[in-house]
């Protein structure tokens, strides 16, 4: 999370705690609330629809650091949608092959992990370039192909999504 004084300059160290705070409880409420979801309207939605909300709070955190009252929302949004996808995404792996799904979690989430980290070190190379701010548009970018890469997986004509019974079947090749 790119927050440092050069960012925020009108947030006090107090403030910037606060933030993070709300930052983590955020991200407690999007697993709940990616999973209700996932439950409700299935995975392949939810999948798109918060990597949507995930992707337009990256996008906005630059305007929105000028003001804590347009701050607070963007990160609620922002963190509570980059956890959501999470429980749509495992669902549609065990649905997907569930002979296979204790390897397929573990292997998808050694990849989140791996992302962590590769987006560590280049958003460390965007700040040690360009204003803070470009990370926002950088991750915004990440999030963009994120969902390109769900749509091209959920939609290509592998697995259809029944809307009835929320399940997966596999296409009519």
């Amino acid at each position: 999370m790119p927050i440092s004084r050069r960012f925020y300059v009108n947030l006090s160290p107090g403030q910037i705690s606060f933030v993070l705070l709300v930052y983590g409880l955020a991200g407690i409420a999007g697993g709940w609330i990616g999973g209700w979801a996932a439950d409700r309207f299935g995975a392949a939605r939810t999948m798109i629809v918060t990597l949507l909300l995930h992707a337009m709070a990256i996008l906005l955190l630059p305007w929105a650091a000028a003001s804590m009252l347009r701050l607070l929302p963007v990160v609620i949004v922002w963190c509570a949608f980059n956890m959501a996808p999470s429980p749509a995404i495992q669902s549609y792996l065990v649905r997907l092959a569930p002979k296979s799904a204790d390897i397929q979690l573990s292997l998808n989430t050694s990849s989140l992990h791996l992302g962590v980290a590769a987006g560590s070190a280049i958003g460390g190379v965007v700040i040690s370039r360009y204003e803070v701010t470009a990370n926002a548009w950088i991750g915004g970018l990440f999030v963009i192909l994120a969902i390109v890469s769900a749509i091209v997986t959920l939609y290509r004509g592998r697995v259809i999504h029944n809307k009835e019974d929320n399940s997966f079947q596999e296409s009519p090749s």
